[in-house]
């Protein structure tokens, strides 16, 4: 009669499966972002300097879609989670190192704290039509 397998030992088999199959997976991953890195960090340092600004607009474009493609491709690519949210974020921080947009409200007192007034005007007979035809109670 065969030897009754505990609970322990089964979760024990599964987890040393998994950590088998992940092993060589996981060197390549870590290899892989570490060459990814690499060339957003030498993207970084030519934008750095004075070369990047004298590179003709042709170039730079090329070398900022090239990388851009990239990160969305391995966005689309990545199947975990974790995977996802960091590619997001590496996405983020290029787009706001592109051209980082600030609101205009920001440090505009005019607006900070005061309530809007509406000046009401006469209403028209198109306003009515309108009313009727697309406004229903």
């Amino acid at each position: 009669m065969p030897r009754k397998i505990s609970t322990v030992e089964r979760v024990v088999k599964a987890r040393n499966r998994r950590q088998a199959k992940t092993g060589p997976e996981k060197e390549l991953q870590k290899r892989h972002d570490a060459d990814r890195k690499a060339k957003f960090d030498c993207l970084k340092k030519l934008k750095e300097t004075g070369i990047w600004k004298s590179a003709p607009e042709s170039l730079k474009q090329q070398l900022e879609d090239n990388a851009l493609a990239q990160l969305w491709q391995e966005r689309f690519n990545a199947k975990r989670s974790k995977e996802c949210k960091a590619l997001d974020q590496e996405l983020n921080n290029f787009y706001n190192q592109k051209s980082p947009i600030e609101p205009i409200w920001e440090g505009d007192d005019e607006f900070s704290g005061s309530e809007v007034e509406v000046s009401g005007g006469e209403e028209s007979e198109d306003s009515e039509e309108f009313e009727d035809k697309y406004v229903t109670a």
